[in-house]
């Protein structure tokens, strides 16, 4: 999956998971359907939390930018 700029949208905008194919990864409007917040708080059923070779964990404000981006639309 490609998070580059001007292709991220593409990756995870209504797009279904690789890894858990009934999930959407980012679904626009609904934050607690989509798996990359699922995956962010560590509540996703399949896979690991993310990120991966970040820092063990996002903080609860940058978790709740990208849950506030889903909720207004999750415009590219």
């Amino acid at each position: 999956m490609s998070l580059e700029a001007g292709h991220s949208a593409t990756s995870l905008i209504n797009v279904a998971s690789v890894g858990d194919p009934p999930k959407v990864r980012v679904v626009p409007s609904n934050p607690d359907g989509s798996l990359l917040i699922m995956k962010l708080e560590g509540t996703q059923t399949v896979g690991l939390r993310m990120p991966r070779d970040g820092p063990p964990y996002l903080s609860q404000e940058t978790i709740d930018v990208i849950r506030q981006w889903i909720a207004d639309g999750a415009m590219p």
